[in-house]
């Protein structure tokens, strides 16, 4: 189940990353923010597909993996609460959000459940 979400968080960090230059005419600002989101969507579930891997021989991957799955959960949060007049407008957007918060509670469920 956790894998399923890690590679979720990964798609949609591409699907972030890479539609800038579509979006926006010039490379400035707005642009760079937008990929930059898109490849912290990427570490996020890159470590989250690490933490699968190698969690159980490095414990620090684990606990490094959880805290930035529930950072960018809280990150998402509030933007989705402070933009959220933006994002209503455009129903499938909420999808992000769903796989980003859906991401981090199974995350923390999964590691730190007993046995």
């Amino acid at each position: 189940m956790i894998k399923l979400w890690g590679q979720l968080l990964f798609l949609l960090a591409f699907c972030n990353a890479f539609p800038p230059p579509y979006f926006f005419r010039r490379i400035e600002e707005p642009a760079a923010w937008f990929f930059a989101g898109g490849m912290l969507l990427m570490l996020v579930g890159a470590l989250t597909l690490l933490r699968i891997r190698y969690g159980l021989i490095a414990p620090g991957v684990k606990h490094v993996s959880v805290a930035a799955n529930l950072m960018l959960g809280l990150f998402w949060v509030g933007l989705y609460w402070g933009l959220f007049y933006k994002f209503v407008r455009h129903p499938a957007s909420f999808l992000g959000l769903f796989v980003v918060l859906s991401s981090a509670i199974v995350s923390v469920l999964h590691a730190y459940r007993r046995d």
